[in-house]
Formats: structure tokens, C-alpha cells, sequence
């Protein structure tokens, strides 16, 4: 199991939302076909191949709750 596999399991169990890094959610949303949109100061904006979009703040090493329980709503969602 990749390193990639291995941090979706993370974001889609729900369990561990506190211990989320940018790093991790950002390597799966690109394995998923997601790509770097923009980045705005700190906040960098991810665009989905259907074209919806989703903001991460880039401060500290983990993501807030929120964040990863938004980007596992919009991986779990069909386009």
C-alpha cells in the first residue's frame, strides 16, 4: 500500500480528522485528478477535473477538521 492509498484511507475513515496534513490531503486530491488551481497568501485553491473547487490553508503542519471533512464530502460526492 502506497503512501498515497494509505492517506486516503485516512480522510475517507473520518477517524483521524485532527492529524490531517496539508502534504497528505494535497497528494491524494492530485492522485484523484484534482489539480493546483491557484495559490492566494497562504490558501491554495484546488480544482476538480469536473471543475468544482476547494480552498486548504496552508498554516501549520495539520488541517483543521473542517477542511478534511469538506474534501472527503467532495471525494465521495459523484460529479
Amino acid at each position: 500500500m502506497t503512501t498515497a492509498e494509505k492517506a486516503l484511507q485516512k480522510i475517507l475513515s473520518g477517524r483521524q480528522d485532527k492529524n490531517v496534513t496539508y502534504a497528505e490531503l494535497a497528494s491524494v486530491l492530485t492522485q484523484k485528478g484534482w489539480t493546483l488551481d491557484r495559490v492566494t497568501g497562504s490558501h491554495h485553491i484546488f480544482r476538480a477535473p469536473d471543475g468544482r473547487m476547494l480552498s486548504l490553508p496552508r498554516h501549520g503542519k495539520d488541517l483543521k477538521p473542517v477542511y478534511v471533512k469538506e474534501a472527503r464530502r467532495m471525494l465521495e460526492e459523484k460529479p
